[in-house]
């Protein structure tokens, strides 16, 4: 009897340890092809929204922070908790603005707000618990420096 609870938990062990090492391999993977992301030019403002939450329902973050007025040093390229989560762009709503008042987003050549609804699931307990399973509304704020530049998001938050 103990020989075969020795043998089933040495095999329970070694399930495990693969199991691991697939996810290490698999965020290596993703890691990897993270890094080379390139953002596609010429989006719409709509379009650079629908481009961010389509990078972080994939959990890429390089895609994410280069969205976000250009930037593109954040040095972890991929979230692995923000891939095993659900995330997905119910609707959004385009408002135009003249300019935004706010420093230091006045000398911009275009402006625009997008009104977002999406739902995030949380999946194993990870994931941002400050989102609402239902769904949560966010505004994005986009501008252009000028006429011929990408729209780039310059802040977000709950609406």
């Amino acid at each position: 009897m103990r020989k075969i609870v020795r043998k089933v938990s040495i095999i329970i062990l070694i399930f495990i340890v693969i199991i691991i090492l697939s996810l290490i391999l698999l965020c290596k993977i993703k890691e990897y092809e993270y890094k080379k992301t390139q953002v596609p030019s010429g989006l719409t403002a709509v379009d650079t929204v629908k481009q961010y939450f389509k990078y972080w329902d994939d959990g890429n973050k390089k895609g994410q922070v280069t969205l976000w007025c250009g930037s593109n040093n954040d040095p972890n390229a991929f979230d692995f908790g923000e891939y095993i989560c659900k995330i997905k762009l119910i609707d959004y709503t385009e408002v135009p603005k003249e300019k935004f008042d706010d420093e230091p987003f006045k000398e911009n050549f275009a402006c625009t707000e997008i009104i977002t609804r999406f739902t995030y699931h949380h999946i194993f307990g990870l994931g941002d618990e400050a989102f609402n399973e239902e769904y949560t509304v966010w505004k994005f704020y986009l501008v252009k420096k000028t006429a011929n530049s990408d729209w780039t998001i310059s802040s977000w938050g709950g609406a």
